[in-house]
């Protein structure tokens, strides 16, 4: 699946991956601290929705991954903001 990009109402440039579902429900992953859409567990779910019909979305919180910004820059709220964008 490839990465594709968004920007958040923030500014921020916020990388994902997206696959609709062919029939019932869309899966979100919302990944661990300092964790990103490459682990092994994200990856492992992404092809099981997909092998189900189901969507997928997988996205990289500012500063994880290969979303744009420092880690350092980070907040709680800021993130929340992120994953909120990434769902709408």
């Amino acid at each position: 699946m490839s990465v594709s990009y968004m920007a958040s109402p923030q500014g921020r440039r916020l990388a994902y991956r997206y696959t609709p579902p062919r029939s019932g429900r869309t899966y979100v992953w919302l990944s661990g601290f300092k964790s990103d859409m490459s682990g092994t567990k994200v990856t492992v779910l992404e092809a099981w929705a997909q092998q189900q019909g189901h969507g997928f979305l997988a996205f990289d919180y500012s500063g994880h991954g290969v979303s744009d910004g420092a880690f350092e820059d980070g907040t709680i709220s800021a993130w929340r903001e992120d994953a909120l964008a990434a769902i709408e």
